[in-house]
């Protein structure tokens, strides 16, 4: 079993989100007892949060990410850890990373959290895919796409590790050196919203 890192005050990364979640789910609940009226998140924020890559967030950290961008006033749902916001200022080729240039070759301005802006967790569960005799270990989505009496070879250890995100369009510098992704990532909500049809502030079960 991992061992888990602990902070200066005694807690694991795991205990203090979570402590930011209950904090966060409170105040939540505090403010719909003092003035509650639906729907319950405003309709900017009731979008799917999701990363760079367009993929959801699910679960409790979509829920605690909408809950932080209400209460943030973030409009645009996209987030990235540090390692990915700075990776926007780069392209992968085959000789290693390239700094991302204009149509005429010049380094663009680098895409920076901006001073003082705070991250926020969100939990993935990774997995480590062991073969049981040869102990050989191979990606997750490999192990995934096996015959089912293949997987039966391996054995699949979950780990559940926490990962610290920004809002990419209001924590960033994304809106004054990339104006072409903020606009586009502002369309892509904006779309999204269009295409939603009947009454937002309705939620059956």
């Amino acid at each position: 079993m991992a061992k888990k890192s602990y902070n200066a005050d005694g807690l694991s990364a795991t205990d203090k989100a979570l402590e930011k979640f209950t904090e966060l789910m409170i105040e939540k609940i505090e403010n719909l007892q003092g003035d509650w009226k639906k729907p319950w998140f405003t309709p900017g924020v009731s979008r799917p949060p999701h990363n760079l890559s367009g993929r959801n967030y699910n679960g409790g950290n979509a829920l605690m990410l909408m809950m932080q961008a209400e209460k943030m006033g973030y409009e645009i749902p996209v987030w990235g850890t540090f390692d990915r916001i700075i990776g926007l200022n780069y392209s992968k080729t085959k000789e290693g990373k390239t700094p991302i240039t204009d149509s005429e070759g010049n380094k663009l301005p680098p895409v920076t959290i901006n001073k003082g802006e705070k991250s926020f967790p969100v939990f993935l569960t990774t997995y480590t895919v062991i073969h049981s005799e040869t102990k050989e270990k191979i990606p997750y989505d490999d192990y995934r796409n096996l015959p089912k009496e293949e997987q039966a070879n391996y054995k699949v250890y979950p780990k559940q590790q926490t990962f610290n995100v920004f809002n990419v369009a209001a924590q960033t510098n994304l809106k004054e050196v990339r104006p072409e992704l903020y606009e586009k990532l502002k369309a892509e909500i904006s779309g999204q919203m269009e295409r939603n049809e009947g009454d937002m502030s309705s939620h059956p079960a």
